[in-house]
């Protein structure tokens, strides 16, 4: 039923993945349609990317991220890279001309997650062609597009860096798997480094990856021509493009960042893995000797020559994780969200480890060989959602290969049976399971801990955050005289990108000292607030209704915030009229009076 080699030359395939590629887009375009107008951007990385685009086009130089409309005059330090405005920019510059600036950035918005959504969806079908089977890829494409942790960010609006993340992962796995070993390593190594380049998230799993050529390598010894252009093409890619995309703030020895610290770690290891395979031993043992000591000089290297990236990358204070990382919805362990995030992040992983077992136990040394390192990449990436619920997209990502597999070995068996119902119900519930979609078709029947009832939940949508930054809800500030405005910290990338003023600072962890003085200022009593705010040089407070949970626990019936949420009136702050369905409270901060 399936052909386990995966010809190169076959093309109709192709034209397939095409297709859905454009179901996709269509699918995608008709959910997110009435968004679109209102550029109703997904969270607040998306908002701010969109604010810093603006500015590069308005004229900002190319190698300063600097937020300046954040915690003005010297700016909010943003430690981004350029290479996912690159399309949003190309687009809009394109169309301005034909369609005017404000429709040349809807469209933008719309249809740069498009593409890394098109080298993921070819990426995927490609590696499950060589790990499961040839015919195994429309489970793969079914896979990525229900996987939500990975669709959610290809959809319309999602302009951030973690599609083109999952995509330049997804071009490892190609790499990973190509069956000539030489252009597999320099996929690899290119995808590594234009991955480390966008940021470090995924910096993990392509190490795993890495590691796991290096395994290849000693086990089976014709991994040596990957295993080379995998260290020259990550050493050489990395300096590229650290030379082309690295901003000022990033040509500094940070932890956060493509910085001359990980340059240096890539190009030496890079430098090595070529070394010590230019002439390889044949004896086993003495090449995992050489793994494991160049594997200690740049662990040694970047411990001796960095020691203060030993430490929390993200370098933020304890006090800042305390009262804001610690808070972030996604930052949380996967065993703190409702039971339907967790059955449906975990899902497909579950199926995975099956799947990539038992293509180990039928497969030969070098189905074996993909599937023990996608498999091993996959359950590290499954284990960290335990710390970390945002690493599901990777997990998900690298399981589906090891899902089709599963389906792949399940059918022929199904579909020997003698009954009738074992061939249909099996073969079907195998597809629907193996694909993904089990997850997605119960889940409205599964508990959920955030569930509330429907006159509650009638309310919270009226306040919700996307209420609170929609066009018409932002329209009044952005009418009113331009100023400085003091916000939530998830509100101000909205702030923006729907008004010309500034905001007192942003969720950005570099910026960690700004965060504390936010998050306390909007907790502490209102005498004590009204100097600090003050001393922003703030011209506006605007609270959103749906977000005075994030001002964390301990103060809330004394603290400004709760207070304003709960009616109170200071004679310092002048409300601003807003209608009696616009979920946010606005205020002119006065010169005169006291709190009471």
């Amino acid at each position: 039923m399936f052909e386990w080699a995966a010809s190169e030359e076959d093309r109709p395939w192709k034209r397939w993945v095409l297709l859905g590629l454009g179901i996709f887009i269509a699918v995608t375009l008709a959910t997110k349609w009435s968004g679109l107008a209102d550029l109703t951007l997904i969270d607040t990385d998306d908002n701010l990317r969109l604010a810093q685009v603006r500015d590069w086009l308005a004229g900002q130089p190319w190698s300063d991220l600097r937020q300046y409309r954040m915690e003005p005059p010297a700016g909010a330090d943003i430690h981004w890279s350029r290479i996912p405005d690159l399309p949003i920019a190309g687009i809009i510059l394109l169309l301005t001309p034909l369609l005017g600036g404000a429709m040349a950035e809807v469209v933008a918005v719309t249809v740069a997650p498009f593409i890394p959504a098109a080298i993921i969806l070819f990426a995927i079908a490609t590696v499950t062609r060589r790990v499961a089977a040839k015919g195994a890829w429309p489970i793969a494409l079914i896979a990525v597009l229900m996987a939500t942790s990975v669709s959610m960010n290809l959809m319309p609006l999602r302009i951030d860096h973690h599609g083109w993340q999952l995509a330049m992962l997804s071009l490892v796995m190609v790499g990973f798997t190509d069956p000539r070993h030489a252009r597999g390593g320099a996929i690899m190594g290119l995808a590594i480094a234009c991955s480390l380049a966008i940021g470090l998230e995924m910096i993990i799993f392509i190490a795993l990856l890495g590691a796991a050529t290096v395994l290849g390598w000693i086990f089976f010894a014709g991994e040596r021509y990957r295993m080379m252009t995998l260290g020259a093409a990550t050493a050489g890619g990395s300096t590229l493009f650290y030379l082309l995309f690295a901003s000022d703030a990033n040509r500094q020895l940070v932890c956060d960042a493509l910085s001359p610290v990980w340059l240096s770690n890539a190009v030496l290891g890079g430098a090595l893995l070529v070394a010590i395979a230019w002439k390889a031993p044949r004896d086993w043992r003495w090449r995992t000797g050489l793994a494991l000591s160049a594997g200690l000089i740049i662990a040694a290297f970047h411990a001796f020559a960095f020691p203060h990236c030993l430490s929390r990358l993200e370098g933020v204070s304890d006090e800042a994780v305390r009262l804001w990382l610690s808070r972030v919805h996604e930052a949380k362990p996967i065993t703190e969200q409702s039971v339907r995030i967790f059955v449906t992040a975990l899902f497909l992983p579950a199926l995975a480890i099956v799947g990539y077992a038992l293509l180990v136990k039928r497969g030969g040394k070098e189905r074996q060989r993909m599937a023990l390192g996608l498999g091993a990449a996959m359950l590290v990436a499954t284990g960290l959602m335990f710390w970390q619920s945002r690493l599901g997209a990777a997990a998900q990502l690298l399981a589906i290969p090891g899902a089709a597999g599963l389906f792949v070995v399940l059918v022929p068996r199904l579909a020997a049976s003698y009954s009738m119902l074992v061939r249909v119900l099996g073969i079907s519930l195998a597809f629907i399971a193996t694909s993904g979609a089990l997850p997605i078709l119960v889940g409205n029947y599964l508990p959920d801990k955030n569930r509330k009832s429907e006159a509650e939940q009638d309310e919270d949508d009226a306040i919700s955050r996307e209420r609170c930054g929609s066009r018409e809800d932002m329209a009044i500030l952005a009418n009113l005289p331009q100023g400085h405005v003091y916000t939530f910290l998830d509100m101000a990338p909205r702030v923006l990108v729907m008004t010309p003023h500034t905001t007192v600072t942003g969720p950005y962890h570099r910026n960690h000292e700004a965060i504390v003085d936010n998050i306390l200022t909007l907790r502490a009593k209102p005498d004590q607030a009204r100097r600090r705010i003050e001393a922003t040089g703030a011209d506006y407070l605007l609270l959103c209704r749906g977000q005075l949970d994030v001002i964390g626990p301990g103060v809330e019936d004394q603290g400004l915030a709760w207070q304003l949420g709960k009616g109170a009136s200071f004679d310092w702050l002048e409300p601003i009229a807003v209608s009696d369905d616009n979920p946010n409270l606005l205020y002119r901060l006065t010169t005169q009076g006291s709190s009471g």
